[in-house]
């Protein structure tokens, strides 16, 4: 069985594991491969026909990520714009039939954001997905390389290349392994029946022997091009551009996390992968509550404080909590804020919010709102304060009471 023509055949992985060089590999077989093989330059061209004024700086900033990612992957990316990040799904889906498309590992599993935009791939649509993975530390590293604002040059190294980079390279972590390949890796347990979908093919392997592993390609798609298409597809696999493989631990800091993730690529081999759904979903729980946010009371700054920010004011690290106290006085003096709105009322039920261990959870009671009548969190409240009242299409400035000189 050949690609088949009603449904999306997928290249799918963690940035910088190894798919574009597996679009290319498609791609040079003939197979019916979907995607730009330079998005940026195009993206620069298409603005540069469209009546949109761009800053001389922007226009710099757009040519620098440009030449960076053509020096980085000369060979191109095979992508299409957007779907590439958010997945296929919706009207957009039927030109994408009986063709390859490239998908991060992420924007495989369908669902809704909190926006109540939904995001993802419809599942029904998937035929086969060619999973790439490679070693999360070459991973974190290269992706911090092309991502980053530093330049990068080409040098020759005898018969072979490799980048050089003008300015200290960023330090790479696993967590961005962790939430991205994390979430695939939780729908591939709770979708046991698109194993058999799934052809893992390992960076490491497709170097080492890419003849064999372009081999066992042809076979999962059920493809049998020419000898000649596949011997230009073994020598387009250039032992020059495995780079960012230079990397040998992470940060003492992401020692649990590095942990987590090496059993993450070790599962993914195999694609046995029930042992670390719960050490995942563990660490995402502790990644969400270090993003929760809420109204500081404890240091009366009338903004939204998160785990990290608490920490510095309780310490005063760097006299932020002191500079800030300022800051606020400053303004209610100036009649420019208030800790109080004309319809506050703290007198509504208790409610929680989830913080990390060593913070605490923090209960405090809601607000009753006298001109809504109803409760509100105090975070509820902020955003009242900030932008106003909206309800029933109607827009109203909150009410403040000022408090000059407090």
């Amino acid at each position: 069985m050949s690609i088949n023509p009603d449904k999306v055949t997928i290249v799918s992985g963690e940035p910088r594991s190894g798919t574009s060089m597996m679009m290319q590999t498609l791609n040079i077989l003939g197979l019916p491969v979907i995607g730009d093989e330079k998005p940026l330059a195009t993206k620069i061209d298409k603005l540069a026909t469209k009546e949109v004024e761009l800053s001389e700086e922007e226009k710099e900033r757009l040519e620098k990520r440009k030449n960076k990612a053509e020096k980085m992957n000369p060979l191109g990316f095979f992508e299409v714009p957007g779907i590439v990040m958010k997945g296929l799904h919706g009207d957009e889906v039927d030109e994408f039939y009986g063709k390859i498309v490239k998908i991060i590992g992420s924007a495989i599993p369908e669902r809704m954001a909190p926006s109540g935009i939904i995001t993802g791939t419809e599942k029904k649509i998937i035929d086969k997905i060619i999973l790439c993975i490679r070693n999360p530390k070459h991973i974190a590293l290269s992706q911090v390389d092309i991502s980053s604002n530093i330049d990068v040059q080409i040098a020759d190294i005898g018969e072979s290349e490799d980048v050089v980079f003008t300015e200290n390279r960023q330090i790479p972590t696993p967590l961005r392994y962790i939430r991205g390949m994390g979430v695939f890796i939780k729908w591939l347990d709770e979708n046991p029946d698109m194993k058999d979908k799934i052809l893992v093919v390992d960076y490491e392997d497709m170097h080492s022997n890419p003849s064999q592993q372009i081999d066992k390609i042809c076979d999962f798609l059920g493809e049998n091009p020419s000898d000649e298409l596949k011997q230009k597809a073994i020598d387009n696999v250039k032992p020059s551009l495995k780079r960012s493989n230079d990397f040998s631990d992470w940060d003492e800091k992401f020692k649990d996390d590095g942990e987590l993730v090496e059993l993450m690529y070790n599962a993914l081999k195999t694609l046995n992968t029930v042992s670390v759904t719960a050490l995942i979903e563990e660490r995402q729980q502790m990644d969400r509550l270090e993003n929760a946010s809420w109204l500081d009371e404890e240091f009366n700054l009338w903004i939204r404080v998160q785990p990290s920010l608490f920490r510095s004011l309780g310490k005063n690290n760097r006299n932020v909590r002191t500079e800030l106290e300022k800051s606020s006085i400053a303004r209610r003096q100036a009649g420019r804020t208030s800790d109080q709105c004309k319809y506050y009322d703290r007198n509504g039920e208790e409610y929680t919010i989830k913080r990390p261990e060593d913070i605490g959870d923090l209960t405090r009671k809601k607000v009753v709102c006298t001109r809504d009548k109803d409760e509100k969190t105090i975070e509820q409240c902020l955003t009242c304060w900030n932008s106003g009242w909206h309800r029933n299409n109607n827009h109203k400035e909150a009410e403040r009471i000022t408090q000059k000189g407090a």
